[in-house]
């Protein structure tokens, strides 16, 4: 989570890092999803974390057509 929080600190995180940020949810046991959707004209982007239903946390989800934005704001609503 320290990596994540570091990350969210700096005024333009690089996408590379945001990334490397998803792969930690992962390995934190958490199931991040970024879907493209070709189909929609707007809000193109969904980006999503699931958690263990023993965790009791609720899903983490943002539609958005700012994929970094979006990346973001569902990584600062996980480590909240």
């Amino acid at each position: 989570m320290e990596f994540i929080r570091q990350l969210l600190h700096q005024a333009n995180p690089s996408m590379e890092g945001l990334i490397s940020a998803f792969e930690q949810i992962a390995q934190n046991g958490d199931i991040a999803l970024i879907k493209f959707d070709g189909a929609r004209l707007t809000q193109r982007y969904t980006i999503l974390i699931s958690f263990p239903l023993e965790t009791g946390r609720e899903l983490i989800r943002t539609d958005t057509d700012d994929l970094k934005q979006g990346l973001r704001h569902v990584l600062e609503r996980y480590v909240a």
